[in-house]
């Protein structure tokens, strides 16, 4: 992958060039409640925004503001993404998605290749467990290996695969099940054994030399490590249509609560009724809804005052591998036991659900701001748009979608559009969508990646600075600053050894213009969380420019601190979260160190609004 780090240089260039401008400021709609104004601000990108938006839900007592750059904020999507798409296209009824296993979508910003992916895909596994197959003895191996057995553990991981694991008696409802065979459709297939079953292994993949994230190489030589592949050739490799497992769930319909689909609800009409007990999910009109929310709904009220009762969803009882009769496999789970099973590493991702714990927060006191591109490599931007629709919901309406930052509404000039916003027609919470949605990938990428997971110049600029402006417009006038200054604030790095995590941990520190000229003053303070692959170390002349802004009086001054969210040993990006992996590679618990550590040092070092509530004993 190539490196963020610059996209770190495009907004430092892009901000020194567009905006070193002078001009009057607009404040208008000062935040009501600023006596409960508690001084952080929890802010992130792309993996940072995941952070963020975890973080910033499960603590929200903690944070005034929660600013999400362009990451996932709704597990029950990008579960779904990955088991229809990453991990599909196999099947007849998938054949037309936009994305499958052999072709990944690269995105338009050329960042994430094929071997990236499959990266990302196995540090997903050391933070929240193995979400497409289940081992009972290890979070991160597939089974049946366990975390101690060494000689399996290299022949798995040996580079090429040259002696793949062959489990002989893996059963799966969609590739390796003896009433439907899909090998029988594969050319070369061999024929099944005796219980009408090929061969499952573990298998290599990446190698990615053209970048384009389509499996087009004759010999891929990055083990998967956490996934198996039907084989349905028997020649020990993962060959091309050869199928990939995703055991994440019993199958079940996505009819709703009543378990009862619209074609079958009394009154139905395709035209006038189309939804007659107006149960089917809709992230704006309908955010409620169950009957196709692409997650499995039980009886009952669900959990944020919906009065709907029903009978549940239809599933089948089957255990993960989706087959009855198997629940003696060693690689079965629930078959039988009269519930509905997800694989059980699925619900460590749903207790870290930023788009569930929105549940539990006061939003009188904490507020959200998004953004996302129309063209995500991952599709962000329909987690973004389920999630401010949630907002929406449990505001009773104080949300929107802007459709591009000019939608913002602002006065008329000639300045940027950020600093000429009106407040007052904003509502607290929402969502700008960045990007042409009618530009094919290619015109996209001919015009620098519009609307991409980045995106191009002038929309990196405009995110940052819309960040940083919303930020800035919610700090209330006790703790504001914004004036000129002839000089710019200061940024560099610091650190401490960490107990909770055992070694010496950096992070970036961004003070504002004066800092050392008035003692007496104290500053709202921003975490900023870093995205996929960087480090703190990358980000301190990001927060250097903006200090340019706080100087020229188009932003108030405040602390920004960029933690580094790098794992201590073998994973690029630790998500924010305490990983759960077992294996001994990566169980280290990054949100501890965020919550219980980093930020009482900060506020314990630096003249922080928290700290200065704290010696007043209003908090």
């Amino acid at each position: 992958m190539r490196s963020t780090i610059r996209t770190v240089f495009v907004i430092i260039l892009a901000t020194i060039l567009l905006f070193s401008c002078t001009g009057k400021n607009r404040e208008k709609k000062q935040p009501e409640n600023s006596s409960e104004f508690t001084g952080r601000i929890m802010a992130g990108v792309s993996m940072g925004g995941y952070g963020a938006a975890y973080l910033g839900t499960k603590y929200s007592r903690m944070f005034d503001i929660v600013a999400i750059m362009g990451g996932p904020t709704d597990w029950g999507y990008l579960l779904w993404h990955i088991r229809h798409n990453l991990m599909g296209g196999f099947l007849p009824s998938e054949k037309n998605d936009p994305i499958t296993y052999e072709k990944w979508f690269t995105g338009i910003d050329d960042i994430f290749d094929r071997d990236s992916h499959l990266k990302l895909i196995k540090d997903l596994v050391l933070a929240f467990g193995n979400f497409l197959v289940y081992n009972p003895y290890s979070t991160y191996w597939p089974p049946p290996v366990t975390n101690g057995d060494i000689d399996l553990i290299k022949r798995i991981t040996q580079k090429g695969c040259p002696a793949p694991l062959v489990l002989n008696d893996f059963y799966d409802g969609e590739y390796n099940n003896p009433e439907h065979p899909f090998c029988q459709s594969y050319s070369g297939h061999i024929p099944p054994d005796e219980k009408g079953l090929w061969p499952v292994i573990t298998y290599c993949d990446g190698n990615d030399v053209n970048r384009n994230g389509i499996f087009d190489d004759p010999d891929p030589d990055v083990p998967v490590e956490v996934g198996l592949a039907v084989d349905c050739n028997g020649n020990g490799k993962r060959d091309k249509g050869e199928p990939v497992i995703r055991q994440i769930s019993e199958p079940f319909l996505d009819y709703g609560r009543d378990g009862i689909p619209d074609p079958e609800e009394p009154g139905y009409d395709p035209v006038t009724n189309p939804d007659p007990d107006h149960d089917d999910y809709n992230f704006w009109t309908n955010p409620t809804g169950t009957e196709g929310n692409l997650v499995y709904d039980g009886p009952g009220p669900i959990s944020y005052d919906n009065p709907q009762t029903g009978p549940g969803e239809p599933f089948e009882d089957t255990g993960i591998d989706g087959i009855y009769g198997t629940e003696n496999s060693p690689y079965d789970y629930g078959e039988g036991n009269g519930k509905f099973d997800y694989n059980p590493n699925i619900y460590n991702m749903f207790r870290a659900d930023p788009y569930t714990l929105l549940d539990n927060v006061d939003f009188r006191h904490t507020k959200f701001y998004l953004d996302a591109g129309v063209k995500d490599t991952f599709f962000f931007q329909e987690g973004a748009k389920r999630f401010i629709g949630k907002i929406k919901y449990l505001t009773n309406g104080d949300a929107a979608i802007y459709n591009g930052f000019d939608q913002i509404p602002h006065y008329p000039g000639d300045e940027n559009i950020f600093f000429r916003i009106d407040w007052s027609k904003t509502p607290d919470n929402f969502l700008v969508l960045y990007g042409h949605q009618n530009l094919t990938i290619d015109q996209a990428k001919h015009r620098g990646g519009d609307g991409g997971h980045v995106g191009n110049f002038s929309q990196v600029v405009m995110r940052v600075l819309g960040i940083f402006m919303y930020i800035s417009h919610h700090i209330p006038p006790q703790y504001s600053y914004l004036e000129t200054s002839t000089e710019i604030g200061k940024a560099f790095v610091d650190g401490f050894k960490s107990k909770i995590l055992g070694v010496y941990r950096e992070f970036s520190v961004t003070l504002p213009p004066g800092y050392d000229d008035f003692p007496e003053r104290y500053y709202p303070v921003v975490y900023f969380l870093h995205g996929y692959g960087m480090k703190a170390s990358d980000m301190w002349q990001t927060g250097l420019v903006l200090t340019y802004l706080m100087a020229m009086g188009k932003l108030k001054h405040m602390i920004i601190v960029f933690p580094d969210g790098h794992s201590v040993k073998k994973v690029q990006g630790s998500f924010f979260v305490n990983h759960v992996d077992n294996s001994g590679q990566d169980g280290y618990r990054y949100e501890d160190y965020i919550i219980k550590e980093l930020i009482p040092y900060i506020e314990s070092k630096y003249r922080t609004v928290p700290t200065l509530l704290k010696m007043k004993g209003e908090k």
